[in-house]
């Protein structure tokens, strides 16, 4: 499901990828697994903020990096940073579709 919906997002289909996130997301929660939790809102939260949706792009980040922190596994901490970083950068700076 993860390679699916990474598929339909770089095609440009967000709607897709957020549907198949989505399933990637409650598979994880299924398992119990935080590694892939993590991962889900990473995703899931990137896909928003591509559709211009920063304030769901925000809380999905934010589930992201408590999921990380709860793996202690510092790459999957440092690519929840960064996730909070692009957001960021996106709120300080407009985005195309905006100008």
């Amino acid at each position: 499901m993860q390679i699916l919906g990474d598929s339909h997002y770089y095609l440009g289909e967000n709607d897709n990828a957020l549907t198949y996130y989505r399933m990637f997301s409650e598979l994880a929660h299924k398992v119990n697994d935080f590694k892939m939790l993590s991962e889900a809102y990473r995703k899931t939260a990137l896909a928003y903020l591509k559709k211009y949706d920063v304030n769901t792009a925000i809380k999905l980040s934010n589930q992201c990096l408590k999921f990380a922190t709860l793996t202690k596994d510092e790459f999957q901490l440092l690519r929840a940073y960064h996730l909070l970083y692009c957001i960021s950068d996106r709120t300080t700076h407009p985005m195309a579709r905006d100008r």
